[in-house]
């Protein structure tokens, strides 16, 4: 028994929680990753529990051309993602989802999701477009 407590730290480390330090009040961290538009992008340990405030606050914050509209949290699975608006979010219209441990947050700029919209516009133009052509050629084949 002894020997499984002395390689528990071991892997702790190989997951994604660990034991938080006892200076910062103990229970477990969990470990995320934070990248896009925000000061510091990297890998950080938050306490279980922790918000995506928590997340942002442990890279720096988020830069000048971060669209806080649209942050993208993908789930360790990799199948799942949540997009939250966390001006929404401040302002009491949302919640903030919890983080699991793996976690990967990504802050996107403000010009991505401008050009995410266009190319959407576009699509839904295209889709329309040919849509009419195809009604027309339809129409066309039926009076003839």
């Amino acid at each position: 028994m002894r020997w499984i407590l002395a390689f528990f730290p071991a892997i702790l480390a190989a997951q994604d929680f660990r034991p938080a330090p006892p200076e910062t009040g103990g229970g477990i961290e969990i470990r995320i990753s934070v990248m896009g538009e925000v000061k510091q992008p990297g890998t950080f340990w938050i306490k279980d529990g922790g918000t995506l405030l928590d997340a942002l606050a442990a890279a720096g914050g988020p830069t000048d051309r971060a669209n806080l509209k649209a942050i993208r949290i993908s789930h360790t699975d990799q199948r799942t993602f949540e997009i939250v608006n966390l001006e929404r979010v401040l302002t009491g219209q949302d919640t903030l989802p919890p983080l699991e441990p793996g976690d990967v947050i990504l802050v996107p700029t403000i010009a991505t999701v401008r050009l995410q919209r266009i190319v959407a516009i576009f699509r839904d133009l295209s889709l329309a477009v040919v849509s009419a052509v195809n009604l027309w050629q339809f129409f066309n084949s039926a009076t003839q």
